[in-house]
């Protein structure tokens, strides 16, 4: 990947996440972006998708049979499950300090 399609990748990447908005320029390929929340959306946003994957994750867990893969996924939902539970604890305590 070039570089500039490196920097679009990111931007765009940005847009779904939430801090940045990526607003089309007509007759031109050039992106305007614009902040639209603060750093915090960053995390809040990876967390989100966490969740999301959490729940895939174990909804497969019951469509496997008892055995090594199905300990697997339990390692791996409850890696996911405590990154969302230490990022939330930082987000908070960072959330009562600025206050």
């Amino acid at each position: 990947m070039d570089r500039k399609s490196t920097r679009t990748a990111a931007v765009r990447q940005l847009d779904s996440w939430g801090p940045a908005q990526v607003i089309p320029q007509p007759g031109s390929r050039r992106l305007l972006v614009e902040a639209t929340a603060g750093i915090e959306s960053l995390p809040a946003a990876g967390h989100a998708r966490a969740r999301t994957l959490i729940a895939a994750l174990r909804y497969g867990k019951g469509l496997v049979e008892p055995g090594p893969a199905r300990e697997r996924l339990r390692d791996v939902i409850g890696l996911f499950s405590d990154y969302v539970e230490v990022g939330e604890h930082l987000l908070a305590r960072s959330r009562r300090r600025d206050t």
